[in-house]
């Protein structure tokens, strides 16, 4: 038997994926976010329509996408309530954010320089996606408000893959797949613990950050079932 529900957010669980771009300054903006998806070397991006890591895209049409792994799952919590935008908008202001100019160095990230865009890429991450913007429009249409995002559709021009996630192929750096199974990546996973709803890559607008390796754990178990709790 099936339900009628109406839940606020419909969220299933996809990729944390830190973004990185350039501010207007030249310095590099890192920042998580977790609606994203690939199809061939093109991904679609959603980020709030006031987000500076989409003014940043915006302007200078082009990013990287870095994927961190469970290891990285503090630096992630880290970076979530952390904001390039200066002044930091009130909304922004009123959940907790801070503005932060070296945003890596308080998640204790580094940056490499990219081959093909100006964007820089974050060395812990196992895959790292430098991109192009392709085209840009509003999403979320409803007919009670406003749509208040920005679906963003971006080209792979470059990938950078640690050997250790990439299959076995005869010619590995050419036609190799990323083998490693989505749990060895850290999810956004919509949960209820405790009777609190969590989110298990950063803030990214649930209401805790706490628990973000349990739900991390909760996600391998559940695709695995493996018990092992790699990233606590």
């Amino acid at each position: 038997m099936h339900l009628a529900v109406e839940p606020s957010i419909l969220y299933f669980g996809t990729p944390v994926v830190l973004i990185s771009t350039v501010n207007e300054d030249g310095t590099t903006n890192v920042a998580p976010m977790s609606s994203a998806w690939w199809l061939g070397w093109n991904c679609m991006l959603g980020l709030g329509g006031m987000a500076h890591t989409g003014v940043n895209l915006r302007r200078e049409r082009e990013c990287v996408l870095n994927l961190p792994s469970v290891s990285e799952v503090g630096a992630v919590n880290r970076l979530a309530k952390l904001t390039g935008a200066d002044p930091v908008p009130e909304w922004k202001q009123s959940v907790g954010y801070r503005h932060e100019k070296d945003k890596c160095g308080v998640a204790g990230l580094t940056c490499s320089e990219s081959e093909l865009v100006r964007a820089q890429r974050v060395d812990q991450c196992p895959i790292q996606l430098e991109a192009v913007l392709e085209r840009c429009h509003e999403f979320g249409h409803r007919p009670d408000k406003a749509p208040g995002a920005i679906a963003y559709e971006v080209r792979i021009v470059r990938a950078h893959v640690n050997p250790s996630v990439l299959g076995r192929a005869r010619e590995p750096y050419r036609s190799g797949q990323v083998a490693a199974a989505h749990d060895e990546f850290l999810p956004v996973l919509w949960a209820e613990r405790r009777g609190t709803r969590v989110d298990a890559g950063g803030n990214f607008g649930g209401d805790v950050q706490a628990s973000c390796a349990d739900v991390a754990v909760s996600w391998r178990q559940v695709n695995s079932g493996r018990g092992a709790r790699r990233g606590r």
